[in-house]
């Protein structure tokens, strides 16, 4: 299994200071190989399902795009942190075996002051 979000792999830690257009639109794209036919792809935004694909095939490629205003749908952080979004994927084949991506975090504004001390 894998995803990207605007090209960034998993465990990406993203900012719409240095990319913009995320604060906009985050353009996602993920894969998934099974060993079975896959029953369920479920994009998960913020720990919530989000958008669920069906594939009925072992292997599954799609292209997403999450619209909606980041400033809608972030997370408020502690202490000095910006506010985020996270996303994820689960992929369920038809036998019940599960799978999971690793999160990409998408940070409203400026990176986090630890980021900005490596500068």
């Amino acid at each position: 299994v894998g995803l990207e979000i605007a090209g960034a792999p998993m465990g990406s830690e993203l900012n719409t200071k240095a990319k913009p257009g995320l604060a906009y639109n985050r353009h996602i794209t993920g894969h998934a190989v099974g060993l079975t036919p896959i029953k369920e792809v479920l994009l998960i935004r913020n720990g919530k399902p989000f958008h669920k694909f069906q594939p009925k095939d072992d292997t599954f490629e799609f292209t997403f795009d999450d619209e909606e205003p980041l400033e809608k749908v972030a997370l408020k952080a502690k202490g000095e942190l910006p506010p985020f979004t996270y996303y994820y994927m689960r992929v369920e084949q038809e036998d019940g075996h599960l799978a999971w991506t690793s999160p990409i975090w998408v940070d409203l504004g400026a990176p986090p002051p630890a980021e900005k001390k490596k500068k």
